[in-house]
């Protein structure tokens, strides 16, 4: 999915976005299929396979002449568990040759709940390398923001909720 500067339309970064292409019922979006590679312990090789498929997107991208800002990928709390995505993403990043800033690491407001100091260093661990940090639909949890002043994000991406009536409902203007 492209992000677009609004003001000249210009592609300057893009989501990369999962989909199943199921053989009999075509294509099937993650909303129903994610919860149970959570839940089965299947997301943790789903993501490090969307990390190494989208850095040998970017690499092709790159071979093509095509230069985006960054791609960036959603990352499982399970993900950040298991101890794996710092392993996962340098392999990456090495394998197709892909330089760190290229990357952008989306985590969601869920793994804000409890106990972040393993995520917090992984997370800073990744941005010392040149990876961005996204914080996913932001304001659709629990978070304070002083739990959010401890994590090492770049980018703060706000729940549509927030956005979607600006203009025309004065409760949203606030």
């Amino acid at each position: 999915q492209a992000r677009v500067r609004p003001n000249d339309g210009l592609v300057t970064s893009a989501e990369a976005l999962i989909r199943w292409q199921h053989p009999g019922r075509g294509l099937i979006a993650p909303g129903e299929f994610i919860e149970l590679a959570e839940t089965s312990g299947l997301i943790e090789g789903i993501g490090g396979w969307i990390i190494d498929a989208t850095c040998a997107q970017i690499a092709a991208w790159r071979k093509q002449g095509i230069q985006l800002g960054r791609v960036s990928v959603n990352v499982s709390p399970r993900q950040l568990a298991s101890g794996e995505l710092l392993h996962q993403v340098r392999a990456a990043l090495q394998r197709h040759a892909v330089p760190a800033d290229a990357l952008e690491i989306e985590i969601t407001e869920s793994l804000l709940v409890g106990d972040i100091g393993d995520a917090r260093s992984q997370l800073a661990e990744l941005r010392r390398w040149g990876v961005s940090i996204a914080l996913d639909d932001f304001g659709t949890g629990y978070s304070s923001l002083s739990t959010l002043r401890q994590l090492p994000v770049d980018v703060m991406k706000i729940d549509r909720a927030f956005v979607a009536e600006l203009g025309s409902d004065p409760g949203a203007m606030a």
